[in-house]
């Protein structure tokens, strides 16, 4: 594999941008490879370029659509990968953006388009800095993703914004129920606990047993928000936790931003939830065990990070070099402070 990716980084060399004049681009495509988490914080750096581009996005999710209500042109997905690259082939943009974290599927897409300019961040592959001959290519740093994608901005001679924050639309959230879910269970004050993630990322979880510690503990009720997988966890909540101080969600998304944009906070285990959370201004407690949580994190300051103490923060390192291993056991504190 790092033979491989040495090979990648020798055929894709990244190439200076010289004499470009970008004072004519009209139209962007913004490509977003990972998941609505990436594609929240997303959002800040979509709001700017529809001020000023007509803006096309492809992207993972379809529920991108409804959760953003932003003068975007156009939504691409790759649910349908073969309709999806030929229906973009009639297509011809001034400038295409790989989002930061697209990595290597960067190249490969960007073989399909057609363009004027191609910008993507750097990476080091097989110990080579590319940007898949990027015209544009943007440093990485280790700061948060929301203000790496930001940095397309300077680039197209724009300022940034006084305040970056993410986008979220308000009309997608069903909040009539609200009232009588609270009523139906008598409970007035509550967090929220978002516990899995993708299962095929499973080591991002942390053992429902020591959820149940807090939970048991605590005298708020904790919703525990279950998707399609985290169905799973729900046996072993109800084993190790006391009934009467847990709620299961299992409703529709527009029902879930509602309750948790009611929640005292919400922890997670640096999901989408968390990006949910804090879109809608509420407190997040992110758990954090292999990801690069100065990148991943929601991008707030109401946001608490949990992790093991001799856990030493995400360094910059090498995409090959695969996740941070997390140490020992991990345990909640007594409490926890904003």
């Amino acid at each position: 594999m790092k033979w491989f990716w040495k090979l990648v980084g020798f055929v894709y060399r990244q190439k200076k941008l010289e004499n470009k004049n970008l004072e004519d681009i009209d139209s962007i495509l913004v490509v977003n490879t990972q998941g609505i988490g990436d594609f929240m914080m997303l959002t800040p750096l979509l709001n700017e370029l529809t001020k000023y581009y007509r803006v096309d996005i492809l992207t993972n999710s379809t529920l991108s659509k409804k959760l953003v209500k932003l003068p975007i042109r156009k939504f691409y997905f790759f649910t349908s990968i073969a309709k999806t690259f030929f229906t973009l082939r009639k297509n011809h943009y001034d400038l295409v953006y790989f989002a930061n974290g697209g990595g290597p599927k960067s190249a490969l897409f960007s073989k399909f388009l057609k363009y004027n300019y191609f910008v993507s961040h750097e990476y080091i592959l097989g110990g080579y800095k590319t940007s898949f001959n990027a015209d544009i290519s943007i440093p990485q740093s280790q700061i948060h993703r929301v203000e790496e994608n930001m940095k397309l901005l300077p680039y197209l001679e724009k300022k940034l914004p006084e305040k970056i924050t993410y986008y979220i639309n308000e009309n997608y959230i069903d909040e009539n129920f609200v009232k009588s879910f609270l009523d139906k269970y008598e409970i007035n004050s509550f967090y929220g606990i978002h516990p899995g993630g993708d299962k095929n990322n499973p080591e991002k979880r942390f053992p429902v047993e020591k959820y149940a510690d807090y939970i048991n503990k605590e005298k708020k009720v904790a919703l525990i928000f279950l998707g399609p997988d985290e169905k799973d966890l729900k046996k072993s909540f109800t084993k190790f936790c006391d009934k009467n101080k847990i709620v299961f969600i299992e409703n529709s998304l527009p029902k879930t931003l509602a309750l948790v944009k009611q929640c005292r906070y919400l922890i997670h285990s640096d999901s989408s939830f968390g990006h949910f959370a804090a879109a809608l201004g509420v407190k997040t407690v992110t758990i954090v065990g292999p990801t690069n949580w100065i990148k991943t994190k929601p991008y707030s300051s109401k946001d608490v990070i949990l992790k093991h103490p001799k856990q030493a923060s995400p360094m910059e390192r090498n995409m090959e070099d695969g996740f941070i291993l997390r140490e020992g056991e991990f345990l909640f504190p007594e409490k926890i402070e904003f």
